[in-house]
C-alpha cells in the first residue's frame, strides 16, 4: 500500500505552497488514505483519524507555539499535522516539536510522508508498541511533553499485559488482559509534565465499564485529572459504528475548574453522510466554546462536582448527567378545559349568526 501511494504522489508536487487553496494538500492526502482504509475491510478505518475528529481534538488541546508535542500511537500523522497547521494559522513563524511513535509499520511509513508533505521535517517519528517498548525515555523514566494527544486503538487485546503489568506507568492500576484502553490513557498521563495536557479519543465503555477498568477509572477521578467528557455522534470514523468520547486530562486545572467535570452531550448535531458521518464548522466550534467557557448550557453541558460522581459509583455516562430528551410541557387541566369551552361558545355564536345570515337571504325558513 505504501509503495503504490508513493509511487503515485511521485509525480506530483502536494506541498501546500504548491496550492492556492489552503489545506488542499491535507485533504488531497487525507481523501488518499480514506480511499485505502476503506477498501482494507472492516474496523481498518480506525488507522485513520478523520479530519473532523482531529480539527475537534486539537483546539481543545489548545497547543503553543514551542511547546513539546506528542502522540503515541500516530497512526498517520493527521492528528501531529492537525496541531502544526493550528498553530500557524495564528502565527505562521509558529513551530512546535513533534514526536509520534506507531507499531504498525506501514502506518509509520505514511505519518512520516504525511509530515514531509506538510513541509515539517523537525519530528521525531518511532516505530515500536508504545507500551511494550516506549521508544521516548530520559533520566530513565518517560520523556514528559507539554500536550499529549491520541487516538489509539480500541479494546486491544493482548495489549502487553503480562510483559508490562509492574510497570510503574500504570499506577491507577493494571487494565484487564483483552481491553487495554485504559493502559493507553495511562500512559499518556504518565507522560505529561506537571502543567501538561492531553486529549484522547475514546470508546464509550472506557466511561461505565466494571471491574479492574471501573476501579482505574475511580483513581483517576479522585486524582482530579479529568477535565471535560465529551459525546460524538455516531458513525464519525471509517468503517465502524462504534460510539465515540473525547477524554480531556489536564494537570493543572484552572482554581474554578477543580474538582469537578463538564460533560459535553455532543452526540446529536452533525452531518449525515455515507459511508460515514462527520462533524460540521459550526458542531466543532460550539463544542470548542462550550468546553473554553466551561458553564451549563440546557440539554447539552453541565458542571457535574465530583461528590455527585462519587454518587454515582464513579460511572461517566453522560445521560446520567445531561439530559437531553425534549422539554415535556405540562398542561393544567382546568386552564385548557376552560379555553375549550371558550371555543366551543365562540363556536355557536359563529353558527348563530350564519344561520341568522342564511334565513335573511331566504335560503332557511
Amino acid at each position: 500500500m505504501v509503495f503504490r501511494l508513493i509511487q503515485g504522489l511521485s509525480y506530483i508536487s502536494m506541498r501546500n505552497s504548491d496550492f492556492e487553496e489552503v489545506d488542499a494538500a491535507a485533504r488531497i492526502f487525507e481523501d488518499i488514505l480514506k480511499k485505502f482504509a476503506l477498501n482494507q475491510g472492516k474496523g481498518s478505518g480506525e488507522q485513520l483519524t478523520p479530519m473532523s475528529i482531529s480539527r475537534l481534538m486539537v483546539p481543545l488541546l489548545d497547543p503553543e507555539s514551542g511547546m513539546t508535542i506528542c502522540d503515541p500511537v500516530c497512526k498517520s500523522g493527521n492528528l501531529l499535522v492537525e496541531c502544526d497547521r493550528y498553530i500557524r494559522v495564528k502565527n505562521k513563524d509558529s513551530r512546535l516539536k513533534l514526536y509520534g511513535q506507531e507499531m504498525n509499520r506501514n502506518s509509520w511509513r505514511i505519518c512520516k510522508l504525511n509530515l514531509i508533505l506538510h513541509d515539517y521535517r523537525e519530528s521525531t517519528i518511532e516505530l515500536g508498541d508504545t507500551i511494550t517498548e516506549p521508544r521516548f525515555m530520559e533520566n530513565e523514566g518517560l520523556m514528559q511533553f507539554d500536550r499529549v494527544i491520541s487516538h489509539p486503538p480500541f479494546a486491544r487485546g493482548n495489549w502487553g499485559y503480562e510483559t508490562v503489568r509492574m510497570d510503574r506507568r500504570f499506577r491507577y492500576g493494571i487494565p484487564p488482559k483483552g481491553t487495554g484502553d485504559f493502559a493507553y490513557l495511562q500512559h499518556m498521563i504518565a507522560s505529561l509534565n506537571e502543567r501538561g495536557k492531553l486529549v484522547m479519543l475514546a470508546p464509550a465503555g472506557m466511561m461505565f465499564r466494571g471491574g479492574s477498568e471501573g476501579s482505574i477509572r475511580k483513581g483517576i477521578v479522585q486524582s482530579d485529572l479529568i477535565e471535560a467528557i465529551i459525546a460524538l455522534p455516531p458513525g464519525l470514523l471509517y468503517n465502524t459504528g462504534i460510539p465515540l468520547h473525547i477524554l480531556v486530562l489536564n494537570m493543572d486545572k484552572l482554581p474554578e475548574r477543580k474538582n469537578s467535570i463538564l460533560f459535553i452531550a455532543a452526540d446529536q448535531e452533525f452531518q449525515r453522510g455515507r459511508p460515514y458521518n462527520s462533524l460540521r464548522d459550526q458542531d466543532i466550534e460550539k463544542i470548542v466554546n462550550a468546553y473554553k467557557k466551561y458553564k451549563d448550557i440546557d440539554s447539552y453541558c453541565r458542571i457535574v462536582s465530583l461528590n455527585e460522581i462519587v454518587k454515582n459509583d464513579f460511572n461517566l455516562g453522560i445521560p446520567r448527567y445531561v439530559d437531553t430528551s425534549p422539554e415535556i410541557k405540562t398542561v393544567d387541566i382546568e386552564t385548557a378545559f376552560g379555553k375549550i369551552q371558550e371555543i366551543e361558545g365562540q363556536r355557536e355564536e359563529v353558527k348563530e349568526e350564519l344561520m341568522n345570515s342564511l334565513k335573511k337571504l331566504n335560503v332557511l325558513k
